[in-house]
């Protein structure tokens, strides 16, 4: 019970040990009698489903530090985990990662203790529009990401004689 309480802690700094209980208590599965019982308790932890509640409270955000980038380029990709109350969460949670039109490194990363990860996006050979899927469980986030053929296009200005 302990390691369960310790994984939905991670998850949700922002939840009290009194919230947490709660969720383990309301996440069990039910043994014998209906409910609290003295031989079964209030049955067996589910470990599964009180980390997927947890989740499902989370807040995932997707950054990107160039949003556009040329084609074989590269870019920061950082994620950041939030609660209910918009306080770092998240914490030691493995999050994967997928990436369109390019790779992403690694494809799982791990939040530290501000909630926060990063990842590298490299571009692939083909332009338009690559989308950074990030997956916690039921907790996704997208992020588009342009690829051109040239983010910063030359300007042509003709020398003109007088």
């Amino acid at each position: 019970m302990a390691g369960a309480a310790a994984l939905v802690r991670g998850l949700r700094p922002d939840l009290g040990q009194d919230a947490i209980y709660e969720l383990m208590r309301r996440t069990a599965d039910d043994l014998g009698a209906p409910g609290f019982d003295t031989s079964t308790g209030w049955g067996r932890l589910n470990a599964y489903r009180a980390v997927s509640e947890a989740v499902a409270g989370l807040h995932l955000a997707l950054v990107a530090e160039h949003p556009t980038v040329a084609t074989g380029g590269q870019t920061v990709v950082r994620l950041e985990f939030s609660g209910p109350s918009g306080a770092a969460s998240g914490i030691g949670a493995r999050t994967t990662l997928l990436a369109s039109l390019g790779a992403v490194e690694p494809i799982a990363v791990t939040a530290d203790d501000q909630g926060r990860a990063t990842a590298r996006f490299d571009a692939g050979p083909r332009t338009g529009v690559a989308h950074i899927t990030a997956t916690l469980g039921s907790v996704t986030a997208t992020l588009p990401i342009t690829i051109t053929s040239d983010p910063l296009p030359s300007v042509y200005l003709p020398l003109v004689r007088q």
